[in-house]
């Protein structure tokens, strides 16, 4: 597909392929690899008429086989001999000194790059540069993993510690550890780090230095911390400061403007992020891509920054789409969006032995073409407080419809005065106030029974509110209660309609579900910097890809037989398949043995379940699922620990065999393409086996989510049984239908998560006759992550949803 003119990965300096072909935005010679066991891009700068990355290991203060590398504008790649490696995500543009500072390097003007020795001089994972509080012609901050703080001189490189790194995480001197982001503003030195050591919640810490002292801001996970002036700092008529972190409720925003902080919410597009340890909110950005034009990313979705945005003017946020992959720094360069990816990583993965990324270089209209704009998050989870009590903005701007749940525990009713910002200028309003209704449930009244186990004494009141009517013009909204109330929660879930309603051309590579299923074909990344990919066909044969994507067979010594063996496919009881739907069983965080329930495809999925891979990580600390037709997110708190399965998320549908998956190079592999078909993006092994590349975020273009199934089908039930939990969330037309075999009326309760946390409340109860089938559509805007039905008598009864 091309010619390779020279090669070296980590021992020579150049890379440099005539017509370089790219699948969906990804360059397999760009792939960047180290000899650690992760190997994420940190930082994606253009100067000095190139453009800059560099890479980062796990926890490697002194150093590693991580390279500083410099790609022309011909995507030409060479690695630079002063590379010292280490964990870097840092960088800054010093205006005075024309320089580039990135990870331990500085890089003039011309090019030249000059080198600190993490060794001796600046040892830490450097992940932020800001510049200096009272000499910033001539100095600047470089801020670690371990809270450190080193002064450098720019002209000398001369380092002076002001916090040494202390290396150790135990023996940091703010509370949280986890460094991320580092900005001067406001005559302070501001600080975020999104950790904890204990990993518990409240964890990691937004904190200032005045150059004498230390204050603590708020003990939430904070990650980027930049301003209107981007890398190279702010001017002293727009300095303001922007944070982003997250808490358990949404990911938060803070302003820092005339020496005073203003607090914001935003909501999550995923929960792949949220775990107390930090590691899984790895590089979060708001970054300038075009003069004046600022790109933002967090927990799964971007999102438009306007440089304006301030304490009068906090108006101009606009989501753009959601992603899978994992963003760790984004450019425009050539003409060009540039992102820097973290893709595979040997993380508690027996598929990678060879740590890879790449980057993603495209048009930026794409970002819109991937996932929708979507997300959720809240101001109050189970928060008690007075009455007038006003909650933190939230925002809710761009999104073309959304419900707010309500919902309190204490036993009386609760008025909540919903107000609304359309511009983001300070002018609120109230657009109405409801009533979150209080059921006191008792065995003498059943028309108000739950029928939840021991429900029957519940005070447990809620109501949901359609957002329609605001939406997608109303860039805030906030909540004031008029009764003091106990435990309550709000929480938002904002959609809009899938870009890709329908499967895109390029999958026209793999075979369809209804065909024959081409031969079975296992993929794994082996060890060595080559980063080659190996393909186990069935029967033990080994077929080799390498970076010029040609395909060798190879012969495979008893060694190799055994890895293949140990990484075939085989059954994975944690899935399976009944006539009610799909399932997942696991035990959660508790121990606690849990089934939740997922939608079917076409039925000729059923002859898959566990033949294929259903569950891999693809992404660095991001597993994703294929099962029966859907691919799915799987949030992942911690490496080795369990998936959290009840924040998981569909990404989309399809009707491909697929039969397995992997990233590699930065691109998405699936086996499952006819080897026959002529698409560019099928690679062919051989005379019966073929490839699909494209990149991780292709799995949105398979088509919006749909399936059919639920958590009942002709299933006897007792009297006040809740079914299974069966997923809702990301799907756009809702239908359920309920019917049972007795002879009398049953009424049986609807109730949903809307937290994703398996805590339930009552969405509506419903009677159903004898004989009928009773058919529920729920309304357009309305979404939740479960659905499940309790049952008010013993009998069999049926409960199936579809979604179209």
């Amino acid at each position: 597909m091309h010619k390779l003119i020279a090669t070296s990965l980590l021992t020579g300096f150049s890379i440099a392929y005539a017509e370089p072909t790219s699948f969906s935005g990804v360059y397999p010679h760009l792939a960047h690899t180290n000899m650690e066991g992760e190997v994420g891009i940190g930082a994606v700068v253009p100067w000095a008429g190139s453009l800059w990355t560099n890479t980062y290991g796990p926890h490697l203060p002194y150093g590693s086989t991580d390279k500083l590398r410099q790609i022309d504008k011909d995507w030409n790649l060479t690695i630079r001999p002063e590379s010292v490696g280490g964990t870097p995500a840092n960088r800054m543009i010093h205006p005075e000194s024309q320089q580039l500072f990135i990870g331990h390097h500085a890089i003039d003007k011309s090019g030249k790059v000059r080198t600190i020795d993490p060794k001796k001089a600046m040892p830490g994972r450097i992940t932020a540069t800001a510049r200096h509080l009272t000499d910033p012609e001539n100095k600047i901050y470089h801020f670690t993993m371990e809270d450190g703080l080193y002064e450098v001189d720019v002209n000398t490189l001369k380092v002076t510690p002001i916090i040494k790194d202390p290396i150790s995480i135990s023996r940091t001197h703010l509370p949280g550890y986890h460094g991320k982001g580092a900005y001067t503003s406001n005559g302070r030195l501001v600080i975020s780090n999104n950790g904890e050591p204990k990993q518990t919640f409240p964890s990691g810490c937004l904190a200032s230095w005045d150059g004498k002292d230390w204050s603590v801001i708020a003990r939430n996970q904070f990650v980027e911390v930049t301003g209107p002036g981007g890398l190279e700092g702010n001017s002293a008529d727009e300095d303001r400061l922007w944070a982003t972190g997250w808490d358990q409720k949404s990911v938060r925003l803070f302003l820092l403007d005339d020496d005073k902080w203003s607090k914001f919410r935003m909501p999550k597009s995923s929960y792949t992020q949220d775990a107390a340890h930090g590691w899984n909110t790895e590089w979060p950005r708001i970054r300038e891509i075009e003069e004046g034009k600022f790109l933002g990313h967090m927990h799964g979705l971007f999102f438009e920054f306007p440089q304006t945005f301030s304490s009068s003017n906090y108006g101009g946020i606009k989501p753009v789409g959601t992603y899978t992959k994992m963003p760790v720094d984004y450019a425009m360069f050539n003409g060009k969006l540039v992102m820097g990816k973290d893709d595979a990583s040997k993380f508690d993965n027996a598929f990678v032995k060879q740590a890879q990324s790449n980057l993603w270089i495209g048009d930026y209209s794409e970002l819109s073409q991937w996932g929708p704009k979507s997300g959720f998050g809240g101001v109050w989870i189970d928060d008690s407080f007075d009455a007038e009590t006003t909650s933190e903005p939230f925002f809710t701007g761009g999104f073309e419809s959304g419900t707010l749940h309500l919902r309190h525990k204490g036993g009386y009713n609760v008025r909540v005065e919903i107000q609304t910002d359309k511009e983001g200028t300070g002018n609120w309003s109230t657009w109405k106030t409801v009533t979150i209704p209080c059921l006191i449930l008792t065995k003498n009244k059943p028309e108000y029974e739950t029928y939840s186990g021991n429900a029957h004494h519940q005070d447990t009141g809620y109501l949901a509110v359609s957002l329609k009517e605001i939406l997608p013009d109303t860039q805030w909204v906030r909540l004031k209660p008029l009764d003091a109330t106990d435990r309550a929660s709000a929480y938002f879930h904002l959609s809009s309609k899938y870009p890709n309603q329908s499967m895109d051309d390029k999958f026209e590579a793999l075979a369809e579900i209804t065909t024959k299923a081409p031969a079975g074909t296992t993929l794994q990344l082996p060890e060595g910097s080559e980063m080659k990919l190996d393909a186990y066909l069935e029967g033990g044969k080994l077929i080799e890809v390498d970076g010029k994507l040609d395909a060798q067979a190879r012969a495979t010594s008893p060694t190799e037989q055994k890895v293949y063996s140990s990484i075939s496919i085989k059954a994975d009881k944690r899935v399976g398949l009944d006539k009610a739907s799909a399932y997942i069983d696991f035990k959660d965080a508790n121990g606690k043995q849990t089934r939740l329930r997922l939608p079917k495809g076409h039925k000729a999925f059923d002859a898959t379940v566990n033949k294929v891979r259903h569950i891999r990580e693809v992404v660095t600390e991001r597993t994703h699922m294929n099962l029966h037709g859907t691919f799915y997110e799987l949030p992942r708190p911690k490496p080795g620990h369990f998936i959290n399965f009840w924040q998981m998320k569909p990404i989309s549908s399809h009707s491909k065999h697929i039969h397995d998956f992997c990233s590699w190079r930065g691109m998405l592999v699936f086996s499952g393409s006819s080897s026959d078909n002529s698409s560019e993006h099928n690679l062919r092994l051989d005379d019966q086996h073929s490839l699909f590349l494209g990149e991780v975020d292709d799995l949105w273009k398979f088509g919006k989510p749909k399936g059919h199934g639920g958590p009942w089908l002709e299933t006897k039930v007792s009297k006040g049984q809740a079914s299974d939990p069966y997923l809702m969330l990301g799907y756009e037309q809702k239908q359920i239908e309920i019917s049972h075999e007795s002879d009398k009326t049953i009424r049986f309760g609807v109730e949903i998560d809307y937290l994703g946390t398996g805590d339930f409340a009552r969405y509506q109860t419903f009677e159903v006759k004898a004989g009928e089938t009773f058919k529920h559509t729920f309304p357009e805007d309305f979404a939740a992550h479960w659905v499940r039905v309790v049952a008010g008598d013993a009998t069999t009864a049926s409960a199936q949803l579809s979604y179209q």
